[in-house]
């Protein structure tokens, strides 16, 4: 399902997304979701890094992750 947004670019932003556009053949409007979508995509990569940062500065939820993966090694040499 699709929705409809309006916004206000900056000129200059607007010149150099016609531009891309015009160079790769495609609709503004898809560039602009391909973009949003890469963005986003980044957005959720960093939250995941920083998560693990975070354990690993958390003895507690380092052990579970080690007590887990020894769980999960043992599992894959069962088989």
């Amino acid at each position: 399902m699709k929705s409809a947004y309006s916004s206000t670019l900056p000129e200059e932003l607007m010149e150099e997304l016609d531009q891309f556009a015009t160079r790769l053949h495609i609709p503004k409007n898809r560039l602009i979701e391909m973009s949003v979508r890469d963005y986003l995509h980044k957005l959720k990569q960093a939250e995941y890094i920083k998560s693990f940062q975070q354990v690993r500065r958390d003895a507690d939820q380092e052990m579970l992750a080690e007590e887990g993966m020894e769980d999960y090694l043992e599992l894959l040499n069962a088989l």
